[in-house]
């Protein structure tokens, strides 16, 4: 039994990086929102920039005076309402990755 020892601990040693890519989260997550910039009545369909897995869910912004989430043929986005800065969010219905934050600019 003990010569299984040193070949027991190669395999553990060999699965280790494997196992350790195994754990990350893909896609990769951002610590710092996503900087977006509209004009008043301009829309930003956020799913075809690979920055969040859609389809989406509980999309929302802090303040809706400065911007809100519209559906558009290009799926959900960013709307400008009136000139300010929030904050936006949407989750990935498929649960994959955190939260993802953008930072809407409305001139």
């Amino acid at each position: 039994m003990s010569n299984l020892r040193p070949l027991v601990t190669a395999l553990v040693l060999a699965s280790a990086p494997a196992l350790a890519a195994s754990q990350e989260v893909w896609p990769p997550q951002k610590s710092v929102p996503v900087e977006v910039m509209v004009s008043v009545g301009q829309t930003y369909p956020f799913c075809g920039t690979g920055e969040i897995t859609c389809p989406v869910a509980a999309a929302i912004c802090d303040d809706v005076k400065v911007a809100v989430v519209v559906e558009t043929p290009d799926g959900p986005a960013w709307k400008g309402v009136g000139p300010g800065v929030t904050l936006c969010g949407a989750n990935a219905v498929s649960g994959q990755g955190m939260r993802r934050v953008f930072r809407v600019t409305v001139r």
